[in-house]
């Protein structure tokens, strides 16, 4: 209920910024209304509300018919399949394109080996994304039309500047980020799965903020949208199982599909928490606090994490998102599971349906069940003995994740149990620190 509460006075106030004009009026009517309730000579205070009155009331009929008649000619149809974009498509340092059963998404092999020991930091920029122009422009009936029956999320999030690629990790460069929020986002890179007309003409979105002069995937430097980034992470039990999240119906993406265990958008808060800025550091802290948030898990279960890869979701307008791997503390039998782990009335359980476990066989990612460049690298090799569960609902997030858990292994087959003694370190030296103290 509170999320709901806190969503509608977002959208409140989003549309009201967008609609000043109307609100304009609307205070003329309450103006000229005033000198009936205050101690005003009777003949004049009665023309000036009367005055008031009618100024008010033609203004906001004429506002409204205004509002109404601005989006008569515009459309929105929501795309139900993956974006279908002519040609071959080129994305600035990431040369290989995924396709999952419900999207595509441009990585590099290179750039996730490089992530775990890169040395970027993150430069700040402390004034916030604002939408270009165009974009602002229709940005209330975007979020309207968007948002029909249901209140979308709205919150903080962080806008990714820099290009990410194999050359940019080695020179270890600095990563520009600013603030963001979610609305912002819906009415930029979402509007990727939209198709919008005006007047039976359909409005050239993808040709003006998707792709270059060049017909490339813009570069993140140079496109205009939010480009929000996002962070999930990959929960590994003691006993080797892999935590997974279904998504609830509410959920703006991958509703109703088996997610990573925490999977969601870097926040400024992430960033603050970093107390030396570097970039995996800022990641890491993204994806932990969603796995904390989604699996219901305290601090202490929650060991060490590592990056393991990067790539931008070309069907949510190529927007940037990484991909971490944690060892748990816990066994299975220790996690809350099911449709019930987190408590009714708590906000997570609005975005949060289940809660499950699947067998994961580390030395499995190593074999080759196939060499089909089309499947999801996961799905080719035997890292998911029993996949049965997530085929028809993995989402692209968890296959993605996956994919990168493959790579990781392959390079590092000691990996998790490397990660497990690093989380086994730490709670060592908190737990040593805080006998000191």
């Amino acid at each position: 209920m509170l999320t709901k509460m806190r969503s509608a006075v977002d959208l409140a106030s989003f549309l009201m910024r967008a609609e000043w004009a109307i609100l304009l009026s609307v205070g003329s009517f309450l103006v000229g209304s005033l000198p009936m309730l205050v101690g005003l000579p009777p003949v004049v205070g009665w023309a000036i509300a009367a005055a008031g009155f009618v100024v008010g009331v033609v203004f906001i009929v004429k506002d409204i018919f205004g509002l109404l008649g601005r989006w008569s000619e515009w459309s929105m149809r929501k795309v139900t399949a993956p974006v279908e974009f002519d040609g071959e498509l080129v994305v600035p340092g990431l040369p290989q394109i995924v396709t999952t059963e419900v999207g595509r998404v441009a990585i590099d092999p290179d750039v996730d080996a490089l992530l775990a020991n890169s040395q970027c930091n993150v430069k700040w920029q402390s004034d916030p994304y604002e939408l270009p122009s165009p974009l602002a422009e229709i940005a209330p009936y975007v979020l309207r039309t968007s948002a029909q029956g249901r209140w979308p999320f709205n919150g903080p999030n962080v806008r990714l500047e820099s290009d990410i690629s194999a050359e940019f990790l080695t020179d270890n460069r600095d990563v520009l980020m600013r603030p963001g929020n979610f609305y912002r986002g819906l009415c930029s890179n979402e509007l990727t799965s939209w198709v919008i007309t005006r007047g039976g003409t359909r409005w050239p979105f993808e040709e003006q903020f998707i792709f270059d002069s060049q017909h490339r995937i813009q570069a993140l430097s140079q496109s205009q949208l939010l480009n929000g980034v996002g962070v999930s992470t990959l929960a590994v039990t003691t006993d080797d199982r892999l935590v997974i999240v279904l998504q609830s119906r509410n959920s703006q993406t991958s509703a109703g599909m088996w997610a990573p265990s925490g999977s969601g958008a870097l926040e400024p808060q992430d960033v603050a928490a970093s107390p030396d800025q570097l970039l995996v550091n800022v990641v890491s802290a993204g994806a932990v606090r969603e796995l904390r948030e989604e699996g219901n898990l305290s601090a202490t279960a929650v060991g060490a994490s590592e990056v393991i890869g990067y790539g931008r979701w070309l069907d949510r307008g190529a927007k940037p998102e990484f991909y971490c791997l944690t060892a748990l503390t816990v066994a299975s039998t220790e996690l809350r599971l099911g449709s019930n782990a987190h408590r009714f009335g708590t906000e997570e359980r609005t975005w949060t349906a289940d809660i499950q476990l699947i067998e994961l066989d580390f030395a499995g990612a190593q074999s080759r069940v196939d060499n089909d460049a089309s499947r999801p690298l996961w799905r080719s090799s035997l890292l998911v003995p029993n996949p049965a569960v997530l085929i028809g609902s993995v989402s692209v997030s968890l296959s993605l994740a996956l994919d990168a858990l493959v790579r990781a292994l392959r390079r590092d087959p000691d990996i998790v149990s490397r990660l497990r003694d690093l989380g086994r370190a730490s709670q060592v030296e908190e737990w040593q620190g805080t006998e000191v103290h």
